[in-house]
């Protein structure tokens, strides 16, 4: 009986052991293996060109990303990202003759502000944030409509606006700065923050974490508040490299997103999670999309495996949660 218990503990401690390492180090295992696979099947897969296509394809995806960890390890979701970054973009395209300075405010603005309403419902309101955020992408998508009356609309390639999404400096395109410098910057307030040790009690245990004296509600907040500024700079830099934008160009992100949250090892129920691995999410997700382009995969069928890979991902997620509480 003795012995019996003992080889269950310990079968529960490697199982244990084996989970944390999948967490730790599964997406740069499956990102290394992708890349590998690229290089066998395909001999423009490591060139410069592409490599610097697939960098540029993830800095929008990516951006957004690095916004929505935190709201996702704070405990939260925010599904209006796609459709904040579809209004963000007609604004964009739209505000052009104002000038390039003022443009680009409000469209700041205007994601702020969107997240702004997410977090006040969400964090001082006690609002579901499923709920909220649902509610909230029809409302923002709503306006985007409103604004475009439904059209696709052009601005100027050739116009400053334009250097945001296709300028380069160096090899070095510029959407790929902005992507690595805010995964830098957020990756620092996240780790080395007072604001992101709340952000992870909250997450972790938010009855716990307002008894130890952090404010939650406010907490959660700044989560959607930033979640709502990078999708507007995800907006700036695709509407700036298209030269165009259509109130639907959104649609379908916020999953994307999430997805890429998600494979990098953040946790959906809260607490866990870094922005260095949601990078990594990111690229993964660019690197599979770029290799399902080179080997000729029907978009509809890139779509099935993408979503078996994210069910995939929360499932591990679930299954290492019950886990590690056993």
């Amino acid at each position: 009986m003795i012995q019996t218990t003992y080889q269950e503990t310990k079968k529960i401690s490697g199982l244990r052991v084996l989970i944390d390492i999948l967490k730790r180090h599964g997406i740069f295992v499956a990102l290394i293996a992708l890349f590998i696979v690229g290089s066998l099947i395909s001999d423009v897969f490591l060139s410069s060109r592409n490599i610097f296509n697939i960098l540029r394809q993830s800095s929008i995806v990516g951006i957004m990303a690095i916004g929505m960890t935190f709201v996702l390890i704070g405990g939260d979701i925010d599904l209006s990202v796609g459709s904040t970054l579809s209004l963000c973009m007609v604004l964009a395209i739209g505000l052009q003759q104002q000038g390039l300075a003022l443009s680009i405010l409000i469209v700041l603005m205007v994601g702020i502000l969107a997240g702004l309403l997410n977090g006040l419902l969400v964090g001082l309101f006690k609002a579901n944030a499923f709920i909220v955020t649902l509610g909230t992408m029809s409302i923002i998508q709503a306006i985007a409509l409103i604004y475009s009356k439904g059209y696709h609309m052009l601005g100027d390639p050739e116009s400053a606006f334009s250097i945001i999404g296709r300028g380069m400096i160096g090899p070095v395109p510029i959407p790929v700065i902005i992507f690595v410098t805010f995964g830098i910057i957020f990756h620092i307030i996240l780790s080395n923050s007072k604001f992101g040790y709340s952000v992870y009690a909250t997450g972790g245990n938010a009855k716990a974490a307002w008894a130890s004296g952090i404010h939650t509600g406010l907490t959660k907040l700044v989560t959607f508040v930033l979640t709502g500024f990078t999708a507007a700079v995800g907006a700036l830099v695709m509407s700036s490299r298209l030269a165009s934008a259509q109130p639907s160009a959104g649609q379908g992100y916020e999953l994307d997103v999430i997805a890429a949250v998600i494979l990098g090892g953040t946790s959906l129920l809260g607490g866990r999670g870094s922005i260095f691995r949601t990078v990594v999410g990111a690229l993964f997700f660019a690197v599979f999309s770029n290799l399902m382009i080179l080997l000729n995969v029907a978009y509809p069928f890139q779509l099935v495996i993408k979503g078996a890979i994210i069910i995939c991902a929360v499932w591990a997620d679930i299954i290492g949660r019950r886990a590690l509480q056993q």
